[in-house]
């Protein structure tokens, strides 16, 4: 069986190239390619794709995937974007040094594209200093930087094909190596929005933070009639990604 989101992601790859076909305007007026025959699977599969219920992962998933990943700056910085702040995989990979947008103070903030309009999503402190950590050893962090914030292991710019490809195989690796079979880059992202239900975040909140209409993020809420996230949230009093011990011990690699 292929599930419905591997499905949608090989309709929207069909779509993409549908449209390029007809903006390079390579087929006469009247030719079957000169229209998107693919879109409407799209929107048909999203419908069911979000109508379903979500998975998730438990707090003691996503904490012993962060330790197995501590290791890796990459990895462990990715993991965190996406359960902290609830940032798709084309939107963390798309990246680059100058949609981190660094406040007076400490204020952070990602500048992320949706709808075509920017939309920036605050940084709390615990990812700050994630993102501090990180640049410090990748030299990713320059203002004026249009280079690929995490960049592929050839280190051109990740598309988003190729990104959510590498990281889905590297997180099945890690979860696999950790008793955490089934679990995936789309469960750590449903666990974010999750778990701001279970800390009282409104619908519409939720929703701007996922970048969803609101209608979307109801499945998410309906997850807390599982209770086993609701009450392992009420447990901590501040819920927060640490840095790996590790990392204060790295040299600068330019």
């Amino acid at each position: 069986e292929i599930a419905a989101s591997t499905v949608l992601r090989k309709f929207r790859v069909l779509s993409r190239f549908a449209n390029e076909a007809m903006k390079m305007d390579i087929y006469p007026k009247d030719a079957a390619m000169r229209r998107n025959y693919f879109i409407q699977y799209v929107a048909m599969l999203r419908r069911y794709d979000t109508a379903r219920r979500a998975r998730k992962m438990n707090i003691n998933q996503i904490d012993r995937l962060l330790g197995s990943a501590a290791e890796d700056p990459v990895l462990y910085t990715i993991i965190a974007l996406i359960c902290r702040l609830g940032m798709s995989v084309p939107e963390v990979c798309g990246l680059s040094g100058k949609d981190i947008y660094k406040g007076n103070g400490e204020s952070w903030y990602i500048g992320i594209i949706r709808n075509k309009k920017r939309y920036l999503v605050y940084v709390p402190e615990d990812v700050r200093r994630i993102l501090e950590k990180y640049e410090k050893i990748s030299n990713s962090g320059r203002v004026d930087s249009s280079e690929p914030y995490f960049k592929n292991p050839y280190g051109k710019k990740c598309n988003k094909r190729m990104s959510e490809r590498s990281l889905e195989m590297k997180i099945k690796a890690l979860a696999d190596a950790n008793g955490l079979s089934g679990c995936s880059l789309r469960d750590m992202r449903n666990s974010a929005a999750v778990l701001m239900f279970a800390y009282g975040v409104t619908e519409n909140d939720v929703a701007n933070q996922l970048g969803l209409k609101p209608g979307s993020v109801f499945r998410y809420k309906t997850a807390l009639t599982d209770r086993e996230i609701s009450e392992q949230a009420s447990s901590f009093v501040n819920l927060q990604i640490c840095t790996p011990a590790g990392w204060a011990q790295r040299k600068e690699e330019g």
